[in-house]
This record gives structure tokens, C-alpha cells and sequence, in this order.
């Protein structure tokens, strides 16, 4: 587009504006706005359309004429309220909002989430009060079934006064908006060394916090992370005992195997 001042008028030369033009606007193919919805925080992903309310016309595609976008790329956390568009791609252009939704804290107390501490075994010569450090790390939170990432939680460990039983104080920290304020309490079995206990192989674990990947007890392995979606987002092998590995990786969940060892893990 190029605009020419006029003979009389008060500026000289032109102006030229390049704009891509589209042939339709996206508005007039939501047939229907989806229903204001309330999620509760589950620790996992919230697709507001997954359900099959998105009610567009049939004849468009989704990834070559639209895309479904939200106004925070968190969908994982409480949010008080997101916003659903359609936007579209290729000849289809503009954005059209189409319902928002808001993802709730869940009680504390809910019978959905689940604290689970194992029995302790004490090993030759530990002192039960040694123990309690080793007996935090033990500690699962379960939401539905999905494991919860500690570092979401403070916890705290005590011997009770009989020395054979440790109290687990668990609460959502100061920064956890996904559960309201509350603090559970487990009670677990310290158990005496016999001289019969075996020496477990080291356990594989792998967690992600900061753009950083430590895998420990990995060593020699090929490790392999993937979207929930089978897609590759990258592979590699495994030198040492404790591995630290920057890689950026977007929100969401992923799945880590390595050998025999798979797990499931969160990026906030």
C-alpha cells in the first residue's frame, strides 16, 4: 500500500505499508463459543478441548487453517482464569476468543491425594535420628495416581519418642498455589538392622529443575526423553554415576527411559 501526498496537502513524498492479505477471517468459522469451565489442579495438562466442545466447521483443519492458543502456556498450574482462541493460519486470518477457564487449587485434605512414606530399615550402626534424611527422600505425594514434584512441598521428619517410628510433616510450600494451605501427617516404621539385609542395587532416578537434567545410577545407558505425543526430544548416552545435563524443554510432561528404567516427569 503506498500513500502520495496530494498537491495542497501539508507533507511531501509517499509512504509504502507492505500487509499480507487473507482471504477469510477465522471469526465466521467458529460455529459456537465453548462453555466457561472450572478444572481443579490435577498435575497434569488441561486440554478444554479435548472433550470435543470445539465447535468449528468441519472443513478446516487443525495445524493448516487454525490453531488452538491460550493466554498462558501453563496449563498445568492453578490460574484463576485462561483464555481459549482460535487463530488462524494460512488464508484463514485474525484471532477469535472462543471461552476462557480457570484451573482450581485442590484441598489439601482430599482424599485424591495420597502421602506415602515406606518402612525404614536402619543400616549397621545408623542412629534412627540419621535415618530421618534418608526416609524425606523416600517420601511420594500422589494426586490421582500422578506423582508430585517434592521440591512443590515442605517436609519435615521426627523421631517419635520410642525411636522406632518417624513422623512425616508434609504442606504445600509458600510459592505452591496449586493446593490449599493445610499440613498432613504420616507415621512410619523404623525398623532395627538384623545383619540379614542385602545390599540393593543402586536405584536410577533422573529429575529436571532450572533448564537442567541430573540422572543418577544411569551410567552407560542411552537415555531417551520424550513428548506424551511419542515425539523425540532427545537422546544420548550416559557417562558417570551422576549426570547434569543443561537442555531446554518447554512445559509439559515428558517420558524418560532409559534400559529398563521409564519415568514420567513435570516441567513448570
Amino acid at each position: 500500500l503506498t500513500a502520495i501526498a496530494g498537491d495542497n496537502a501539508n507533507f511531501e513524498g509517499s509512504a509504502t505499508v507492505n500487509a499480507k492479505l487473507v482471504g477469510n477471517d477465522i471469526h465466521i468459522a467458529v460455529l459456537s463459543a465453548i462453555e466457561n469451565k472450572n478444572y481443579t489442579y490435577s498435575g497434569l495438562a488441561i486440554n478444554p478441548t479435548g472433550d470435543g466442545a470445539l465447535n468449528i466447521r468441519t472443513d478446516l483443519t487443525e495445524g493448516t487453517d487454525y490453531r488452538v492458543v491460550y493466554s498462558s502456556a501453563n496449563l498445568i498450574d492453578a490460574n484463576p482464569k485462561i483464555t481459549v482462541s482460535i487463530q488462524g493460519l494460512g488464508t484463514w486470518g485474525e484471532t477469535a476468543p472462543i471461552g476462557t477457564f480457570s484451573i482450581d487449587p485442590v484441598d489439601f485434605y482430599s482424599d485424591n491425594l495420597t502421602i506415602e512414606v515406606p518402612a525404614y530399615t536402619l543400616l549397621y550402626n545408623e542412629d534412627p535420628n540419621d535415618a530421618l534424611v534418608s526416609i524425606k527422600e523416600k517420601v511420594v505425594v500422589k494426586l490421582g495416581g500422578v506423582a508430585l514434584p517434592l521440591e512443590d512441598f515442605d517436609i519435615i521428619t521426627g523421631l517419635i519418642t520410642n525411636r522406632t517410628q518417624a513422623t512425616v510433616e508434609v504442606k504445600p510450600d509458600a510459592g505452591n498455589g496449586n493446593f490449599t494451605k493445610g499440613t498432613r501427617t504420616v507415621i512410619t516404621d523404623i525398623k532395627a538392622y538384623t545383619g540379614n539385609e542385602t545390599i540393593a542395587a543402586p536405584v536410577a532416578f533422573a529429575s529436571y529443575a532450572n533448564g537442567v537434567l541430573t540422572l543418577t545410577n544411569l551410567d552407560g545407558k542411552i537415555v531417551t526423553i520424550a513428548s506424551l505425543n511419542g515425539k523425540i526430544i532427545a537422546r544420548f548416552a550416559v557417562s558417570g554415576d551422576r549426570v547434569e545435563k543443561a537442555i531446554d524443554l518447554a512445559q509439559g510432561i515428558y517420558i524418560l527411559k532409559a534400559g529398563k528404567t521409564a519415568t514420567k516427569f513435570i516441567v513448570r
